[in-house]
């Protein structure tokens, strides 16, 4: 099976984005939230947890603060366009080999005061994911 045959596998559509790859749970934040694993990638803060699972799962959560966007108008434009570059670039992280029995969960904080352009946000987005795709170390025992 090749990459792109197990990309589709893994979600309903190459590029998509299902309810598998969402964090819902409130357990599931508590855990995330308790790991010190942290990248930064202006305009993105990202937390992720890496556990072993049986299948390759990648799932995500974002966060745009109160503080700087009080309209929910402007803070559900920033989780969209966030979650429509996630969608489109996740096969960054399902094509890593190193991730092929683990679930990473992924949670990202928009920190900054201004709404900036969707190609600068993907551009960050982009190098966000190959940090991640990179700096991950898997510690087999």
């Amino acid at each position: 099976m090749n990459k792109e045959q197990n990309i589709i596998q893994q979600g309903d559509k190459k590029f998509g984005f299902s309810k598998r790859e969402k964090i819902c749970k409130r357990n599931d934040f508590l855990l995330l939230f308790q790991t010190n694993q942290v990248l930064y990638s202006y305009p993105y803060f990202c937390r992720y947890r890496l556990t072993e699972s049986k299948e390759q799962k990648v799932r995500i959560a974002i966060s745009a603060p109160k503080k700087y966007f009080k309209r929910a108008v402007d803070r559900n434009r920033i989780k969209r366009l966030t979650r429509e570059i996630f969608r489109l670039n996740k096969h960054i992280l399902y094509q890593q080999d190193k991730f092929k029995n683990y679930q990473l969960d992924i949670f990202f904080i928009y920190s900054e005061e201004v709404l900036l352009s969707f190609d600068v946000l993907q551009k960050k987005m982009l190098t966000l994911l190959n940090k991640l795709s990179t700096d991950i170390q898997i510690d087999k025992e």
